[in-house]
């Protein structure tokens, strides 16, 4: 299922030359994210709250017991993967923000220490933990697929990843966004300056330079770079692409835009 939402909506444009914006959102967030039907997810503390590029609320999740949320994935926006570091445990969402799952314990697989967890294009999800060498495949009963040693990256832990298309992205800053198959293999490494997050694009990488103020992108295949600057007075975090429609995270608003 979520194959096919990627092929349907994720066509990727040639670059386009600037960024207007169209609209503020009051809004202060540890992290963003978007779907691919443009939907804005905002995370602070332990809520997530879902906006149309009107910047129309549309729903909130409420994590029990104040638990704060480490990450999400909105990859497939009818199953969203909620993690909770602290608590070791996964959470699946429907695309109203309802829970469709009790709580999945890391712990009860013997994973004490997962930096990242993201899901997989499969239905099911992926774990990292760099402390015991090992990248984790789970299906989508939620039981561990595969397990599979990755080579060692010494200090540098991961910071984010995701699974597009069947393969599955993770960044490690300073050293770069390493590339794995379906099955866990090792691709390759697409060597980028510091950032700890990023976007996949049909067959591009992007992400937000904060030294350049660009947001820059990178083919996966051939490695030509290209870059859209980022206006001066905008104190940008973080920003998502989704088709034309742009969303950047600053410390106290969520702007809303198109690239032109």
């Amino acid at each position: 299922m979520k194959a096919t939402f990627l092929a349907i909506a994720l066509f990727f444009f040639s670059l386009p030359e600037k960024i207007i914006i169209e609209k503020e959102l009051d809004l202060s967030a540890d992290f963003i994210e978007t779907d691919i039907y443009g939907f804005l997810y905002v995370a602070k503390g332990n809520a997530i709250h879902k906006y149309n590029t009107y910047g129309i609320k549309l729903g909130t999740f409420q994590s029990p017991a104040n638990e704060k949320i480490t990450s999400f994935d909105v990859s497939n926006p009818l199953k969203i993967l909620v993690y909770y570091n602290s608590l070791n445990k996964v959470r699946f969402l429907d695309s109203k923000l309802n829970a469709i799952s009790g709580d999945i314990l890391l712990d009860n697989f013997n994973i004490n220490s997962a930096e990242l967890v993201c899901s997989s294009n499969e239905d099911g999800f992926w774990v990292v933990n760099t402390t015991a060498g090992i990248l984790i495949k789970f299906n989508s009963q939620y039981k561990p697929e595969f397990e599979r040693t990755i080579f060692d990256f010494g200090d540098k832990n991961p910071s984010y990843m995701t699974d597009f298309n069947g393969k599955l992205y993770v960044n490690f800053p300073g050293k770069g966004i390493v590339i794995f198959d379906y099955s866990g293999i090792y691709d390759k490494t697409i060597e980028i300056e510091d950032t700890d997050r990023f976007g996949v694009m049909k067959n591009k990488i992007y992400y937000y330079s904060k030294s350049t103020n660009k947001i820059k992108f990178v083919n996966i295949t051939n490695f030509i770079p290209e870059e859209i600057s980022i206006e001066s007075n905008i104190d940008c975090i973080d920003a998502k692409i989704v088709i034309k429609d742009i969303f950047i995270q600053t410390p106290e608003k969520i702007l809303i835009g198109k690239l032109k």
